[in-house]
């Protein structure tokens, strides 16, 4: 899964919702990548 820059943002920001629904895709064993653009 790619994640969108708001997602990143809510989890820089402690976002409940958003740290929940990582959790969950890394439990899935799925990967959370960002794309170079995200990382400037």
């Amino acid at each position: 899964m790619i994640a969108d820059t708001s997602f990143l943002i809510d989890i820089m920001k402690s976002n409940n919702s958003a740290l929940k629904k990582a959790k969950e895709i890394e439990k899935t064993g799925n990967t959370i990548a960002v794309t170079s653009i995200s990382i400037f």
